[in-house]
């Protein structure tokens, strides 16, 4: 299971929102995966992940790459690096799903790897953006009727 830290924040509102839709996701899978003895309810459970997965994370890294963009995070590079991996990692086992069909191995493999992967990248690589949306937000005048 993964859980939504304030440390894991962007600063980003649209991207802390969408970072907390796929932990909520993958906690959902955890569930399944801790819980269902049935083969078939797993198959289905994580071939939605899958799918899910397949366009949210395009989607979001699209998203996530214009805001290191735009406040001219100097990792912007190496956040587009560490998508292109993922998007290669889960080209894997989604292609493996799709030969072979979901098994409890590649289930939990999936799983394993995938909540690695989201955990150590957003606090290892989204994080360093927050600087730089701070800075910008601080350099902004207040408004006095707030």
């Amino acid at each position: 299971m993964l859980a939504w830290k304030d440390s894991m924040t962007t600063g980003i509102k649209e991207i802390d929102a969408q970072h907390k839709e796929l932990i909520n996701r993958y906690n959902a899978f955890a569930d399944v995966l801790s819980n269902s003895k049935d083969t078939a309810i797993l198959r289905e459970e994580a071939g939605g992940l899958l799918d899910f997965l397949q366009f949210y994370a395009l989607w979001h890294f699209t998203e996530e790459e214009e805001f290191f963009e735009k406040y001219q995070c100097p990792d912007a590079e190496v956040n587009k690096k560490a998508h292109a991996q993922f998007i290669e990692m889960f080209g894997q086992f989604y292609e493996s799903w799709q030969d072979k069909g979901m098994d409890l191995e590649l289930a939990q493999r999936t799983f394993t790897e995938l909540g690695n992967w989201v955990a150590n990248h957003i606090l290892g690589v989204d994080i360093k953006v927050y600087p730089y949306v701070k800075a910008e937000m601080d350099s902004q005048p207040k408004d006095p009727t707030s």
